[in-house]
């Protein structure tokens, strides 16, 4: 019995310095610049999405931009971010595409508006008017 339990608890000690020296999972920074818009040279269009995810004293904020030819002008609008999830709604006309949901990764945005068909994958990198 007494060797049982000094096994047992050199065991936890054990598993207590492999946690404690388990590196921390990075966290991932929800702020930025996610992007798809990009110049078609032999149509002469801008085309794609670009959300910028910021932060003020009142919470978090999207600015959201859209183009099909011709850039649409930005929108401002509140964000509800959760750990990596965020969400929004964009004012009329666009309200009609309903509320965004989506998740960021390191590596950009991916969601969906709730009435819109197709999702939305915008790679976290520079703004196009930068």
């Amino acid at each position: 019995m007494k060797y049982v339990l000094a096994l047992v608890t050199m065991l936890m000690g054990a598993a207590s310095l492999a946690v404690a020296a388990a590196p921390p999972t990075p966290k991932i920074k929800v702020t930025g610049v996610y992007s798809s818009l990009t110049y078609n040279k032999e149509g002469g269009d801008l085309v794609g999405e670009e959300v910028i995810v910021g932060v003020s004293r009142e919470g978090h904020y999207v600015v959201f931009q859209i183009s099909e030819g011709e850039p649409i002008r930005p929108v401002v609008v509140p964000a509800k971010i959760t750990d990596t999830q965020i969400s929004f709604t964009l004012p009329p006309p666009m309200s009609d595409w309903g509320e965004f949901v989506g998740q960021i990764s390191r590596d950009g945005l991916i969601g969906k508006f709730k009435n819109g068909d197709q999702p939305l994958r915008l790679k976290r990198k520079n703004s196009y008017w930068q």
